[in-house]
């Protein structure tokens, strides 16, 4: 198994696999938030509903063929892509989900003298204390040297003149390794940003395989064949934030690629059964 390399690969099919098994898939224990959840939720499909019925439009419905080939003809640039949006308007504004969160309270536990009366938290949430966190982030405790924080500080191994260059050469013979949890401990010190992609797929398990392609190229499929009325939503928050901002500008026809899929992608609702709400169940007309 060794020679053929299934041996690494078995190793990290089990590591991931317990790692899935220990996700808190249940609901939260807090059921003031899981009142407040419930509530938000029917505002926001409220609101969905309300603009649909203002706009004289469907949740869901199907494009014309002309519309599917141009879609498709400018997958690639999707900002080019014309949309009348003026008539469109936010789902909530910040000062609703500003009144939901100061509304939260719950049943405190406990209080001491000198604890900080901290003005808008309301709920018990239980946090590690200063000496547990010392004992979770030992490296840090410890004083050893994080990549990140001087970079060009001088190494103290033998052969590396910088810290940077040190975790580069440590980087890519854990890399090579292709261990998960080895590389889990090597990235709690830092991770060279030349490294830093191939280092994170590899330990979250991200290796793209061909029944993901073909999955990714199912949810396009339906991007192209079904209108969301959220669709029109996804254009202007990313027109809003994204496509003005001097760093994301230039991902802006990915994020439109990416958050449209995801809007079709069942296996995220899935995921998080148990922690969301119910979520909208429309007619494609």
């Amino acid at each position: 198994m060794k020679e053929k390399g299934l041996d690494t690969k078995l190793r990290n099919t089990v590591f991931h696999w317990v790692r899935s098994q220990t996700k808190q898939n249940k609901l939260d224990p807090l059921s003031c938030l899981l009142k407040a959840s419930a509530q938000w939720e029917k505002r926001i499909h409220k609101s969905l509903n309300s603009m649909c019925s203002d706009l004289e439009t469907s949740l869901a419905k199907l494009r014309p063929q002309s519309e599917q080939e141009e879609f498709a003809d400018k997958w690639n640039e999707l900002s080019t892509y014309n949309l009348d949006l003026s008539k469109y308007r936010p789902v909530y504004a910040p000062k609703d989900f500003l009144e939901v969160l100061l509304t939260l309270s719950g049943y405190v536990p406990y209080t001491r003298e000198d604890e900080p009366k901290w003005e808008f938290a309301h709920l018990p949430i239980q946090v590690k204390t200063l000496d547990e966190l010392r004992k979770v982030y030992v490296e840090w405790t410890n004083g050893e040297p994080l990549l990140g924080v001087n970079s060009n500080m001088p190494s103290t191994v033998p052969g590396f003149n910088t810290l940077e260059a040190e975790r580069i050469g440590l980087g890519e013979r854990v890399s090579a390794l292709g261990y998960a949890p080895v590389i889990q401990e090597y990235l709690k010190k830092g991770s060279p940003q030349c490294l830093r992609a191939k280092l994170w797929s590899q330990v979250l398990g991200a290796e793209i395989q061909k029944h993901h392609a073909s999955y990714f190229a199912q949810l396009k499929k339906n991007v192209l064949e079904v209108d969301l009325m959220i669709d029109k939503l996804i254009f202007k928050d990313v027109q809003l934030t994204a496509s003005n901002d001097d760093q994301y500008f230039v991902f802006e026809d990915l994020l439109y690629q990416v958050m449209l899929c995801f809007s079709r992608d069942c296996e995220v609702m899935q995921a998080l059964k148990g922690s969301i709400g119910n979520p909208l169940t429309v007619t494609i007309k």
